[in-house]
């Protein structure tokens, strides 16, 4: 078999690895934004041709040629309008298969071997997915910004932002959420009136986050898990455990047990939002395999391979994670 490249785009980064057919991980890039939703599908490809041609850069690892591009995107289908990634693939030089796959699904095979199974993602976006027989046959939520993320880096975030302009805007409670994120954007405290009688505070961060995009809020996130005591900090966390957990419900079924695999950075790096997910799981009647991973990586190799005729097991999967670990940056 030629070489196989994997990628796990996603909307903060890309990384790619450069495979063989026996899951040996030859060389591993990493690159800027790559969700074509949120960031445009020009920017989107632009950082995911920079990946692959990086990871391909040494011509002396391929020199038998690649087999196929294996893309597992967040908000891939709209890669795929009018046929457009694998023209702008050809355009650069790449005539080989593209395959695009779910962000969600290389996640999951990240953390498991088993074809059955569950993935909950929840990082600048959220979304819950059902595998079975290796293929995604139910998701919920992965909406987007605009319609959905509910549990998100992007919608806690929002909520932190909401939290604080209400406390200046005197709609709110008072929170130590305000004074955390004046500190953190550096933002000039000025309690006088400004423009038609609104605090200048209010004026200074209004000025500095309209000036992001949307998913630019999810930065926020961590701030709602510094105050366990604020109560508007504390209903910010509440909430978004609770939707979380109503989006892995979703797709949960009682007649197909399996693992489900935690990925994102809101459900690795904060141990409380995995408490709704062994609530759910507990309610449909089977026990908790909860399995986080850092990145989809790993699982976007299982699914190159798998694509390509090669039987993942148990030493496959270990050689891919020792693989990719060896090349982290």
């Amino acid at each position: 078999m030629k070489s196989l490249i994997a990628l796990d785009a996603g909307g903060t980064s890309v990384r790619a690895a450069l495979l063989a057919g026996d899951g040996t991980v030859r060389s591993v890039a990493v690159g800027g934004r790559a969700n074509p939703v949120s960031s445009g599908r020009k920017v989107a490809f632009e950082s995911v041709l920079d990946t692959v041609t990086r990871a391909t850069s040494e011509r002396t690892l391929i020199d038998e040629g690649l087999d196929s591009i294996t893309i597992c995107s967040a908000g891939g289908s709209e890669f795929l309008r009018d046929g457009w990634l694998a023209k702008e693939f050809h355009h650069a030089g790449f005539t080989m298969p593209v395959h695009l796959r779910s962000d969600i699904l290389a996640a999951y095979c990240s953390g498991a071997v088993e074809l059955d199974g569950y993935g909950l993602v929840s990082g600048t976006g959220a979304a819950a997915v059902r595998v079975r027989a290796g293929e995604i046959v139910a998701v919920a939520d992965g909406m987007g910004w605009l319609l959905g993320d509910e549990g998100s880096g992007f919608q806690i975030g929002q909520a932190v932002a909401r939290a604080v302009v209400a406390d200046l805007d005197r709609r709110g409670p008072a929170t130590a959420l305000t004074a955390a994120l004046t500190e953190l954007l550096d933002i000039e405290v000025d309690p006088r009136a400004g423009h038609e009688g609104r605090v200048r505070t209010l004026l200074n961060l209004s000025d500095v986050l309209f000036g992001w995009s949307p998913i630019e809020l999810a930065r926020l996130t961590p701030l709602a898990f510094e105050f366990p005591h604020d109560e508007a900090a504390r209903e910010i966390v509440a909430g978004a455990q609770q939707r979380l957990g109503t989006t892995l419900t979703a797709v949960l079924d009682p007649h197909s047990p399996g693992p489900v695999v935690l990925g994102g950075s809101v459900l690795t790096r904060q141990p409380a939002m995995s408490a709704p997910v062994v609530e759910a799981m507990t309610a449909a009647g089977f026990p908790a395999d909860l399995r986080t991973v850092g990145d989809g990586l790993v699982g976007a190799a299982v699914v190159a391979l798998r694509a390509a005729g090669t039987d993942v097991d148990d030493a496959v999967h270990r050689r891919l994670t020792e693989g990719v670990a060896r090349f982290r940056v």
